[in-house]
């Protein structure tokens, strides 16, 4: 039942429809932590294939991150601050972001609360990227409510966010697809694209979907959600590394847009 009236609101008659209406809410976006990105065109392509030989355009400097090679250190800057500074360098090409979220781990309903988190930083993260100017895509093996889409192939725009939010809201925690399939339908080459996997840190899983990836030389950086998991795979440093979840997301309250 329902109430509709003119424009004015003088006259006004109730209605009763069948009709089903369905409402999707959103998750909740927080504000996302300064975190580097593992980037394939800076160390995974070979000689004169590789379009980066040396960063020469420094935007700026950010606190070190352990993992970034020690010749990005800016040496003046450490020592003004006190604390270790690395250089920021105009990006060379757009970032290109496929974020994916495994279903392995969640589906035990204990878990139910660590799966919200992953679907929370994922929504963050797609609304960090997407003020960033950054084409971003989704892809999941997980069932989604009410949808036959498992993967939002990349691209840029608040309408690209919607999809993908809408998608996250979507979410269950039962394997319904391939996540590799999914993938594969996400991106339409490997060139310049970077995956950040949320994952509830399931071994056999991860280390079947880093192997997919590492033989397509596309770099990851997995987001775990349970700390006891938190562990390094044994694949190239480089294209592959590990954040708990908290790390990703700052304790600020939830973004207004």
């Amino acid at each position: 039942m329902g109430t509709v009236a003119d424009l004015l609101g003088f006259f006004q008659r109730e209605v009763i429809s069948d009709e089903e209406l369905e409402l999707v809410v959103y998750p909740k976006v927080y504000q996302i932590s300064n975190i580097s990105l593992p980037r394939r065109e800076l160390f995974g392509i070979p000689g004169d294939k590789n379009p980066v030989t040396d960063p020469v355009f420094i935007l700026g400097t950010r606190d070190y991150q352990r993992w970034r090679p020690a010749r990005y250190i800016h040496w003046k800057a450490s020592a003004r601050r006190q604390v270790l500074q690395e250089k920021l360098f105009q990006p060379s090409t757009q970032e290109k972001v496929l974020l994916i979220i495994g279903v392995a781990g969640f589906e035990d309903e204990k878990n139910e609360p660590m799966f919200e988190r992953a679907i929370e930083a994922a929504a963050s993260f797609a609304v960090h990227l997407e003020r960033q100017g950054a084409a971003v895509g989704f892809a999941t093996d997980a069932l989604l409510a009410g949808s036959e889409v498992s993967a939002v192939p990349l691209g840029r725009g608040s309408g690209q966010t919607a999809r993908i939010l809408e998608a996250l809201a979507r979410l269950r925690p039962r394997k319904q697809t391939d996540i590799a399939e999914r993938i594969t339908k996400a991106i339409r080459t490997s060139r310049g694209v970077t995956c950040v996997h949320f994952t509830s840190g399931d071994e056999a899983s991860d280390a079947s979907l880093a192997l997919f990836l590492k033989r397509r030389r596309i770099p990851v950086l997995r987001v775990l959600c349970d700390k006891e998991r938190l562990y390094s795979m044994k694949h190239d440093a480089h294209l592959y590394r590990d954040i708990h979840v908290d790390d990703l997301i700052n304790p600020s309250p939830p973004s207004r847009g």
